[in-house]
């Protein structure tokens, strides 16, 4: 599944690596329902072309509805940090509903970056084009 989103004054594009097409993201709008385990890996190609105030929302996931902090309320949640392209990553795990990492790196913008987040039980990895790791 591929998507993209538009924000006011910037624009976010969106692919998974297996599928390069593109769908239109807007507030609440469901693109798709997939199965989310307790173990998971989310590979996704970021591509920002500007920069907003505010929160961004990328992706939110949830099983319990709720924007946060339940074992259930982030499986994952990625936004940018306000007028950034710094990535604020969240998940949820049975004993922390809001568990993550902030690289320290905006993303280029016009351009490509490949992120893949991998939890496996209570660690948390995000690998960012370039082999750059981060743990938690």
């Amino acid at each position: 599944m591929g998507f993209e989103k538009y924000d006011n004054n910037r624009s976010v594009r969106i692919k998974t690596i297996i599928d390069s097409n593109y769908l239109t993201l807007s507030k609440s709008n469901l693109i798709t329902n997939f199965d989310i385990t307790e173990n998971y890996k989310i590979d996704m190609v970021i591509h920002p072309t500007g920069k907003i105030g505010g929160w961004s929302n990328i992706i939110h996931s949830t099983i319990d509805g709720n924007n946060c902090c339940g074992p259930k309320s982030r499986l994952p949640g990625i936004w940018f940090y306000s007028n950034t392209t710094r990535l604020h990553i969240r998940t949820s795990t049975m004993e922390v509903g809001n568990f993550g990492l902030d690289p320290n790196v905006e993303l280029p913008l016009n351009k490509d970056t490949r992120v893949i987040i991998i939890v496996s039980g209570n660690e948390l990895r995000v690998q960012l084009s370039g082999g750059v790791t981060y743990d938690n």
